[in-house]
Formats: structure tokens, sequence, C-alpha cells
């Protein structure tokens, strides 16, 4: 087993077809994603004047949010806003799956529509065929893990 990182790939589902997310022509993974994850919880309590404090009745776990930043480039201006157009469109998806590989380690998410996309330009005529685009992903807490080899 070892402990760098080898092989990284993220995808997303889209109808039927599985879209790369880190191919490294048109669209790279910023370094900042998966960065860090916010567990929440739905929670219940009572309270009452005999006990102190409040009493979980109920918690279930709520939807995560998870930043995905992808740097996206084409040949010309006009390829990379294609490119920026087919990246919204899988984000904006009512339901899909992301799928994350990290050396012979694979997670799952199933995920709702992104409710907030960020296009990151940068100067006009310096970076006029690159752009990063964020997106703020809500996925279901349960997590499909498997291990690739053995």
């Amino acid at each position: 087993m070892t402990s760098q990182l080898t092989n990284f790939s993220m995808e997303i589902s889209y109808g039927a077809q599985w879209i790369e997310l880190n191919d490294h022509e048109r669209y790279i993974v910023h370094a900042e994603t998966l960065q860090q994850r916010q567990k929440s919880f739905r929670r219940i309590t009572a309270s009452s004047a005999i006990v102190e404090g409040d009493v979980l009745v109920h918690s279930v776990a709520d939807m995560i949010t998870e930043t995905v930043k992808v740097i996206v480039s084409g040949q010309d201006m006009i390829d990379m806003h294609d490119n920026v157009s087919e990246l919204e469109a899988l984000f904006e998806q009512f339901s899909y799956t992301i799928r994350v590989t990290k050396n012979d380690y694979r997670e799952a998410w199933t995920c709702q529509a992104a409710p907030a996309i960020n296009v990151e330009g940068g100067q006009v005529y310096l970076h006029n065929a690159m752009a990063i685009v964020s997106a703020q992903v809500p996925r279901y807490p349960a997590v499909v893990r498997e291990r690739l080899s053995s």
C-alpha cells in the first residue's frame, strides 16, 4: 500500500455515461476541492421544568455540501465557454452521482442540483481560454465506498 496519491479521478454521471472532471484536457479538479467537509444533523429536542437542559429525542444526518472547483480550459474562448456551459449543465441536474477515486479507493455520492455555481474568468486578455467553476454540491450523507484492487 502506498501513501502517495498516484491516481485521482472525479467523475459525474450524466444519463448513462460518466464525465471525467480531471481529464487534464478540458477539466482539472482544483486543489481546493475536497479540502473540508462539515456534517450537520437535524435534531428534535425536548425541554421540561423537571430535567436540566434539553433531551435529544431524535437526530438524523442532514445533507452535506461539498465545494467542487474545476479549472476549465479550451482551445479558444468559444471552446472554453462551451466547456463551462457543459459543466454547469452537469451540476444543474436534478439528481446525479459523483465518483471520487484516490488510488485504489473510491467513493460514490448521490447529489442534488447545485444551488450555487460561480464562474471566475480572470483577466480577459491574459486567460481567455481558462476559467474556474466552483459549485456548492449538496449530497446525501450516505456514501458508497469500495476498494478497487487488493
